[in-house]
């Protein structure tokens, strides 16, 4: 039977694109993010074994960067592949941070402002040579790190919003828009504290994260039970007109996300 995989900018949250795949629901299959890292990343939530259909929203895609998606066998040989796809940058041109764990619902623009004091884990041992001065050193540099990156805030709610979503002690992935700079780099981390101070005006605040990168969390998303129903809908606004104007698209909507 033929694989295929498809991919298209997902429109109901920002930073997320859709794939969907056919094939034969008996072969075991997986979809690897390719982006440009030495390896490429395990789509989420990919289970084809009840049906030849399957539809996966990938929440963890980079802004404005051009990835592709392989659709691979138990043995990693490569049953389909998708071109190169760009999911488009932040209207605002603000950085996203999300939820690992719930990426669909957890998530906000972020304005981040500086990354200091990063420090890249190694691992070296130094082995003492009989009759010679000079050791052998066998180490490497590895990809986990930890630094901290703070993020402007011009309410304190808006500062409210980004220390609740880092509380909780979930995984969170930070993605930036090119245009927003190179003030940070894209990160899955973990937040170990959060500090806030005043920045410029009254209101603003400056929040610092300590943080310590990871490379990939294992598991699934599980997004909590919504609680939008359609009777509340209805009663949202006096008519038909006045309901579809406080949202953007109709994916807003079913998700009870008003225009800003």
């Amino acid at each position: 039977m033929a694989y295929s995989i498809a991919a298209s900018v997902f429109g109901g949250i920002p930073g997320a694109i859709q794939l969907d795949v056919t094939g034969d629901a008996s072969t075991q299959s997986t979809i690897e993010r390719m982006d440009g890292a030495r390896v490429g990343q395990p789509v989420r939530n990919f289970d084809n074994t009840n049906s030849g259909l399957e539809q996966v929203i990938d929440c963890e895609a980079p802004l404005g960067r051009g990835v592709y998606y392989n659709l691979l066998a138990f043995d990693r040989s490569i049953l389909a592949q998708t071109p190169m796809i760009t999911c488009p940058p932040l209207p605002s041109g603000k950085s996203i941070i999300r939820s690992v764990l719930a990426p669909q619902v957890a998530w906000l623009e972020v304005e981040p402002q500086d990354e200091a004091d990063v420090r890249w884990d190694t691992s070296t041992t130094s082995y003492s040579v009989v009759g010679s001065d000079t050791p052998v050193v066998v180490g490497e540099v590895r990809q986990r790190h930890s630094g901290t990156v703070s993020f402007l805030c011009k309410s304190i709610p808006e500062a409210n919003e980004l220390v609740q979503l880092t509380r909780d002690g979930v995984p969170l992935l930070l993605r930036h828009s090119p245009c927003a700079g190179d003030q940070t780099r894209d990160i899955l981390f973990y937040a170990l504290g959060v500090s806030e101070v005043r920045h410029g005006r009254a209101g603003w605040r400056r929040v610092l994260v300590d943080y310590q990168s990871t490379y990939f969390v294992p598991g699934d998303t599980v997004e909590p039970p919504g609680t939008w129903t359609f009777a509340a809908l209805r009663d949202s606004a006096a008519n038909f007109a006045a309901l579809t104007g406080k949202f953007n698209n109709f994916a807003d909507m079913a998700m009870n996300r008003p225009k800003p």
